[in-house]
């Protein structure tokens, strides 16, 4: 048997993914300790022969995992075996690509990060077994321990074409909309609908997954932002307009099982009565929505739509959400927005403010304790943060230094000097 294996082994240095998650949706986790009985089994259909293909997903790995060597993505037929392996435990998404003629590309959150000249005469069979979570040795078996995955995947999908770099980025981007282009559709030998519902085999499960980073405020028509209404949010708690769109508390996320997330409790919105409120209960009709050509956010078991309480276009701050008939009229349109400062400037260094706000807002910094702060201390969020008098945090010389070190079970506090030290081995730096 022809035996093509792609071994991919690379770190991953930064954790903003992990940190600051894209979108709400399904997730596979296979738990620790790694075993040869966690795995998801596909019996692939009959798609000819193929002379390349691209895998795309979302991969966790758990921290604390010890071999170098686990398998993600392992396809076995008669015709060859194509694995994919990843190393270190983070949020992040890739993208492998290969033909027979140019050989493999790796990209990894939408950028390329590796290629190489692996060419194979032959076609891939189909017919074969896929396994996620193993690598074959034989045809739908053979698992080893060492090689056993532990961790997360999301929105894993299989194409039958080599991708471009531009797809690729679309992809990516796509990640934060959680669905695949549609231009690639007639693509895809599995999509992530697919994966979710295969069996899944010993002690891998599918959970619910929110990914913050790329979720965005819904405004209303009139300029104003959807919040809970008390904070901290429950459930319960009723969803209401506010002016003031600034921070975390007024992040939502729309996930491919279409439903809406608040980003900070992970509780899903749902119609309650007449009135649009957080619930635990994400399973249930009542928390789907979809989004209308003319901006309505539609239930859509009911048809009906989002309303201010009253149905006023000019409703003022802490008017309820209501569920009721009528769509696509101004006053019933809620909107994603998509043009927001979610990060300060990278050498804006130990400055802080209520981030995420929308363009055009005033947002007041501050420096972190210890630190004074010169330059501007109120700036309009815009694409670039372009403003003159660029602040600036100075450490405060008359600050007391904390430097800790651990010495007999005890961790001491660095004092100033004229501070008088009755203990012995008090003196000096700790």
């Amino acid at each position: 048997m022809l035996v093509l294996q792609i071994i991919l082994i690379f770190s991953v240095s930064r954790q903003t993914v992990a940190d600051t998650p894209i979108g709400a949706f399904k997730r596979l986790d296979f738990p620790d300790p790694p075993t040869i009985n966690n795995y998801v089994r596909y019996d692939v259909a009959d798609f000819g022969e193929i002379s390349e293909f691209s895998v795309a997903l979302w991969i966790r790995e758990h921290e604390h995992q010890v071999s170098n060597m686990r398998y993600i993505f392992s396809y076995s037929s008669d015709g060859g075996r194509y694995d994919v392996n990843i190393e270190r435990s983070t949020w992040y998404h890739i993208v492998l690509c290969w033909d027979n003629k140019s050989g493999f590309t790796l990209f990894k959150d939408g950028s390329l990060v590796d290629s190489g000249d692996l060419k194979l005469s032959a076609a891939i069979k189909s017919g074969g077994v896929l396994i996620l979570g193993q690598d074959q040795d034989t045809l739908g078996g053979g698992f080893q321990e060492h090689q056993s995955f532990s961790g997360s995947l999301n929105e894993l999908n299989w194409f039958k074409k080599k991708l471009t770099t531009e797809q690729v980025k679309d992809i990516f981007d796509n990640g934060k909309r959680i669905r695949v282009p549609s231009s690639l559709e007639e693509n895809l030998i599995l999509d992530w609908s697919d994966v979710i519902k295969l069996p899944l085999t010993g002690a891998v499960t599918l959970q619910n997954e929110i990914l913050r980073d790329g979720c965005r405020m819904i405004e209303h028509y009139n300029g104003r932002c959807i919040e809970p209404k008390v904070s901290p949010a429950q459930v319960g708690t009723k969803l209401t307009m506010q002016s003031t769109c600034e921070g975390e508390y007024f992040l939502f996320c729309y996930g491919n099982d279409e439903r809406i997330y608040h980003a900070q409790t992970n509780l899903c919105l749902m119609k309650e009565g007449l009135y649009l409120q957080l619930g635990p209960n994400c399973d249930e009709d009542s928390s789907r929505w979809e989004f209308t050509s003319g901006k309505s956010i539609r239930q859509i078991s009911s048809g009906l739509c989002w309303q201010p309480e009253g149905g006023r276009e000019d409703s003022g701050d802490g008017t309820r959400i209501h569920v009721a008939e009528g769509c696509d009229q101004n006053r019933l349109q809620f909107t994603w927005v998509t043009n927001i400062c979610s990060e300060l400037p990278k050498d804006w260094i130990y400055i802080r403010a209520n981030l995420p706000v929308k363009y055009g807002t005033l947002l007041t910094l501050s420096c972190e304790d210890d630190y004074i702060q010169t330059g501007d201390k109120v700036v309009t969020c815009n694409p670039n943060f372009s403003i003159l008098d660029t602040p600036k945090c100075f450490k405060n010389p008359n600050s007391i230094p904390f430097n800790f070190k651990l010495r007999d079970a005890n961790i001491r506090r660095n004092a100033p000097e004229s501070r008088n030290r009755s203990k012995k081995g008090a003196e000096g730096s700790y």
